[in-house]
């Protein structure tokens, strides 16, 4: 006897069960509205008590959607100092989030984030860097700090690094891209420490930056970050079929037509200009890249 093919209704789904599509497509628009609660949500909270009122007119007069009268210490401290703050975190979170998806994805790896490569490590070691030259409070171009330019250029060059490593020993294969990304991640963390024991002055300022945070942060650091974002997104959208088939193998992969090789060097640039950018606005950020594809 053949069993009939499963349907909605069926006893394994339960009567008037939705199917997985729609309820990713409702748990999606949920988060998306949860996301924009929060961004005008996160400008309310702070030594200085704004109401939800205010917080909205003033967005709503710097963005030119409206002419409220405003209190001019209340705009400066909702558009100018919180509002950056709270975005930054927003794209930053996002992007590390992105970027751990990816890895894990092409890595085949759950346990695979932006440290995995080493990339967190170089951008944590160009700022530290920077704050050891005494460079981290000069501007460098197009009105952007040092620090986060250094540290964007620090993450960039440990991929370089470890992209190349990789190929030495055989081509971008899983095994090769993470012993390469632990010996550029262990060698520049031990630089990180060397730079804190020769000067104990920049020894704080390194500490306090590697924390992480959002201290200090305005809009010049997201026109930094935004570019970064922007591409790194396009970049694994571009790919996400691509990713979906490399994480159930290669042979796989390619039998369906994928072309690995390229796939994954345009996956890994992705989510290494993803974790690159985040860390140089926020400093280093644990198990956001590792948690966040496991949650959703």
């Amino acid at each position: 006897m053949v069993r009939p093919p499963t349907t909605l209704h069926s006893p394994e789904n339960g009567p008037g069960t939705p199917p997985r599509a729609v309820f990713l497509h409702a748990a999606f628009a949920l988060l998306c509205l949860a996301a924009l609660i929060s961004l005008p949500a996160g400008c309310m909270i702070g030594p200085l008590d704004i109401p939800a009122g205010e917080v909205l007119a003033a967005l709503a007069k710097r963005l030119g959607l409206a002419d409220s009268p405003v209190e001019p210490s209340v705009l400066a401290v909702v558009a100018d100092i919180r509002a950056p703050r709270v975005v930054l975190a927003f794209g930053a979170g996002a992007g590390l989030a992105l970027a751990g998806a990816v890895f894990q994805g092409i890595l085949r790896n759950p346990l695979a984030d932006p440290f995995t490569i080493g990339v967190s490590t170089g951008s944590a070691f160009g700022a530290s860097l920077a704050i050891y030259c005494g460079a981290a409070g000069t501007t460098a171009v197009l009105g952007m700090g040092m620090l986060p330019l250094s540290a964007l250029v620090g993450g960039l060059a440990a991929l370089a690094v470890v992209l190349t490593l990789s190929r030495f020993a055989g081509g971008l294969r899983r095994d090769s891209l993470i012993l390469g990304g632990i010996i550029v991640s262990t060698f520049l963390a031990a630089l990180i420490s060397l730079l804190k024991s020769l000067d104990e002055d920049s020894l704080s300022a390194i500490v306090f930056w590697l924390m992480g945070g959002f201290q200090g942060r305005d809009w010049s650091h997201a026109a930094l970050f935004a570019p970064f974002l922007g591409i790194g997104v396009l970049g694994a959208a571009h790919k996400s079929r691509e990713l979906d088939l490399l994480a159930l193998g290669e042979d796989q992969a390619r039998a369906m037509g994928v072309h690995t090789a390229q796939a994954r060097a345009v996956l890994l640039i992705s989510a290494s200009l993803l974790t690159a950018a985040a860390v140089s606005v926020s400093g280093i950020i644990g198990f956001v890249g590792l948690v966040a594809p496991h949650v959703v």
